[in-house]
């Protein structure tokens, strides 16, 4: 999918403003992700805007709603916070407290800046038990991003090392499979499936 389809998507849905906020996005998430390579070679970036899509298209096809501009927004910068740092207030200042948060409860890191320079002195990573259970009692919109961000990694895993995928499968099992279960029935299934292939 190139640009122009994925903001073709929008364009009967949202409004120029919307429009316009979710471009901010895309740019941030590309430059959050520059250089950056998926495991098979792909940009980085490729994710971000898959699981954008992902989302925006399990909102309006499965959960038979419209997909709000948060969720586009969120999903697209789901993993800035992990690979380039943004401050929460400079995501809060573009696009508000719900997204600022929706990131921050999405990213396995939370950066720690130097107040007068703003620069990283830390990077610490969340305990994984708070981190799902904060996940798990976020809003659906949350909660349906981080279903569609593991079943796009999911479905790129076959290249991982043997090792990985079984961390990974157990993390699944574990902590995403009940989210899933408990708020969507399609992508329970879904991931269940990818799972067991």
């Amino acid at each position: 999918m190139n640009r122009q389809k994925f903001f073709d998507q929008f364009k009967d849905i949202f409004s120029n403003e919307d429009i316009l906020k979710i471009s901010w996005a895309y740019w941030i998430a590309k430059q959050a992700h520059h250089n950056q390579k998926r495991d098979n070679g792909d940009r980085y970036f490729e994710h971000c805007r898959r699981v954008a899509c992902l989302t925006f298209d399990h909102a309006r096809l499965y959960v038979y709603s419209t997909p709000t501009v948060k969720e586009v927004i969120t999903a697209l910068l789901h993993d800035c916070v992990e690979d380039c740092f943004p401050p929460q207030n400079f995501l809060r200042t573009l696009f508000g407290e719900e997204v600022a948060l929706g990131v921050d409860t999405l990213s396995k890191i939370n950066p720690v800046f130097d107040e007068a320079t703003g620069t990283i002195i830390e990077k610490k990573k969340k305990n994984l038990q708070e981190y799902y259970a904060k996940i798990a009692n976020s809003d659906m919109w949350i909660r349906r991003i981080k279903l569609c961000d593991r079943f796009d990694n999911l479905s790129g895993m076959d290249v991982w090392p043997e090792a990985r995928k079984e961390k990974y499968r157990k993390e699944t099992g574990e902590y995403i499979l009940p989210i899933a279960n408990e708020i969507n029935w399609d992508l329970y299934t879904k991931l269940k499936g990818l799972l067991n292939s």
